[in-house]
Order: C-alpha cells, then sequence, then structure tokens
C-alpha cells in the first residue's frame, strides 16, 4: 500500500482550497500510539475512497502552527474538509466503519450542494 502524501504549512492551505474534492487530513504524531495502531484503517479508507476524497496526513509534531490554527488538540485526530472549510472531525479512537460512517456523510452534504 503506498504511503500517504504529506501535508504541511507550506502546501496545507493550497492543497485544501484548491481541492476539487473532499478532503481527510489525518493528523498524528510519531510518538502517538493510537496514531500508529489506526494508521492501516485511515491507509484502507484512503484506498477505498481515492476516487472521491483527497487523504493526506499531518505531523502534529513538526506542523504546530497548521494544527494550532485549526485547534486540534487530540491526537489523532482526523479533520475532513469540503468547499475549503472543515467540515468534520473525528478524534481519538475509531473503527473503519465509524469513520466511513463520517466519509459517507460528507459525501452526501457535499452533493447536496
Amino acid at each position: 500500500m503506498p504511503e500517504l502524501p504529506a501535508f504541511t504549512a507550506k502546501n496545507f492551505d493550497r492543497e485544501i482550497q484548491e481541492s476539487d474534492r473532499p478532503v481527510l487530513v489525518y493528523v498524528t504524531a510519531r510518538w502517538c500510539r493510537p496514531g500508529r495502531d489506526l494508521a492501516p484503517v485511515i491507509e484502507q479508507a484512503a484506498e477505498e475512497i481515492a476516487d472521491k476524497i483527497k487523504v493526506g496526513t499531518l505531523d502534529a509534531d513538526v506542523e504546530r502552527e497548521v494544527v494550532r490554527s485549526n485547534q486540534v488538540r487530540t491526537l489523532p485526530t482526523v479533520l475532513l474538509f469540503r468547499a475549503g472549510r472543515l467540515s468534520d472531525r473525528v478524534t481519538g479512537h475509531f473503527t473503519k466503519l465509524q469513520l466511513m460512517g463520517r466519509i459517507s456523510a460528507l459525501l452526501t452534504n457535499a452533493s447536496d450542494g
């Protein structure tokens, strides 16, 4: 399975604002055990939704300003953006089914307008 692309302070706004698809940002850090445990869930979900949603990671230790500006207080966190705006967030431990439910809701809302 290919590694997910990394969002950085330099590309974050452009990747979110200029995307023609919703964007999922997986925020974690190397030291975050729950983040490492959930990485396969994110990767599996990313593979299943690759044609519908852009998916990438954000290293909370390296990209602290992006973390602050998006009010990430818990790791891991998934930020879901639609039309350049934060639409939803999922924090802590979650299952693939829970994540896919949130993604499905995002896609449904995206198609509504």
